[in-house]
């Protein structure tokens, strides 16, 4: 009479779904999220430390040269600096992309009812 199993101890809360190994996109995602939800704090004064930066690389007035300098020395520093303002760009417009916020696709949020 008494001869009922009894298997709850061997259940732990996970389904087959939840143990399956997530994808590479998933985690490329989630990757994305997180790099947001870090960045978003500073996201701002990172900005504005960037354009301070690109404002002091622009000025003419922080040419550094010696009394007479060469062409070639003139055509360095503008290469150089031409050179550091492609970073500054490129580093703005990867903290604008983490940090924009993706269009909702069609039909999410929407109820056509």
């Amino acid at each position: 009479m008494s001869n009922i199993r009894n298997d709850a101890y061997l259940y732990t809360g996970i389904n087959s779904v939840s143990n399956e190994p997530k994808t590479p996109r998933e985690l490329q995602k989630e990757s994305k999220e997180e790099a947001k939800r870090k960045l978003k704090p500073a996201a701002e004064v990172v900005l504005e430390a960037i354009e301070k930066e690109r404002q002091a690389v622009c000025d003419i007035r922080t040419l550094v040269m010696g009394s007479n300098p060469t062409e070639q020395e003139a055509n360095t520093e503008l290469i150089a600096r031409q050179k550091f303002l492609a970073y500054l760009n490129g580093l703005e417009s990867k903290i604008k992309t983490i940090m924009a916020d993706k269009p909702k696709k069609r039909g999410e949020g929407a109820n056509n009812g």
